[in-house]
């Protein structure tokens, strides 16, 4: 028996390296990660780092697998537009006041890296400062910062290399607002407005994909990045790696594992045929220079199918 096999037999063992591993029924057993924030994430709870959804039990073989890998940011860590603290002493105040109410969509919104929550507390202290809205979601699908997305199918694995490209990435939309007026120091008796909500998607770059193929089974590795699309040069990118194993089994299933490396922040998950089979909770609730510049490393599964 390979390595690589007896690693797959065994979901509950950890890995030797910098790597956490799961299993489907259990949260990451951790070892040191050479990286910044490792000994915070080595303290944190299972729950902290890695909710794992039960794996399905109906058997999928000889059916597509389809898959997704998202990187997302939830509604739950931003708040309504008109909740911050904007200028109250305008000469146009409630035309304004109803300007800023009327932004709803999106509306789950944190100030720019720039700024944190904690820095829009006093009053008036909202003005001039922009926000990025939040995808508005929990787990489960949906609006992503950057993901991809692709099908295999059973009886095609251990003959993927000569296909294909099997995954497609992209970004949704971001989008970024703020509030202004007519004043520089003060925006006292000035006429002030709304700037957006401007939209704007972000390339994903750094793709690349390799395939390979072994009797009854398959591997599938892909990478990709990408930055916040108003800050292309300044932001960090969202990095992340991913390489999936399939492997048929004699019962006709197919068992599926998955080694992935990704920065700290996000939230990300992956989802196979309507399922979300594994997740990861950020322990940030905003961007920084070190989380998108430190990586963590997970081995998860193998779920079967």
């Amino acid at each position: 028996m390979s390595a690589l096999a007896a690693e797959a037999r065994e979901p509950s063992r950890a890995r030797a390296g910098p790597e956490a591993r799961a299993g489907p029924s259990g949260g990451p057993s951790l070892a040191p990660e050479v990286n910044p924030l490792w000994s915070r994430l080595a303290t944190a709870t299972p729950d902290a780092l890695q909710l794992q959804a039960p794996v399905p039990t109906a058997p999928t073989a000889g059916k597509t697998l389809n898959i997704q890998f998202h990187a997302f940011i939830p509604g739950s860590l931003g708040r309504k537009f008109d909740s911050f603290p904007h200028a109250k002493d305008l000469k146009n105040q409630a035309a304004f006041d109803a300007d800023v109410s009327a932004v709803k969509s999106p509306d789950s919104w944190k100030p720019e890296p720039t700024k944190t929550e904690a820095d829009v507390v006093a009053p008036g202290s909202a003005r001039k400062v922009w926000f990025y809205s939040t995808d508005e979601r929990g787990f489960g699908g949906g609006s992503h910062r950057v993901g991809f997305t692709g099908s295999v199918a059973g009886a095609s694995i251990g003959a993927l290399s000569g296909g294909g490209t099997i995954f497609t990435h992209k970004c949704d939309a971001s989008h970024r607002v703020q509030t202004t007026d007519t004043g520089y120091f003060t925006s006292a008796n000035e006429t002030g407005s709304v700037d957006g909500p401007h939209a704007k998607t972000a390339p994903v770059t750094n793709v690349k994909e390799d395939r390979s193929d072994s009797t009854d089974s398959s591997t599938v590795e892909t990478k990709g990045a990408a930055a916040y699309a108003f800050m292309p040069t300044f932001s960090p990118d969202i990095d992340y790696k991913v390489k999936f194993k399939f492997d048929k089994k004699a019962s006709g299933g197919v068992d599926v594992s998955t080694w992935l490396e990704h920065n700290l922040f996000p939230y990300y998950e992956i989802i196979i045929n309507g399922t979300t089979i594994w997740t990861y909770t950020a322990t940030d609730k905003n961007p920084t220079l070190t989380n998108l510049n430190s990586s963590t490393k997970y081995f998860v599964g193998p779920w079967p199918f």
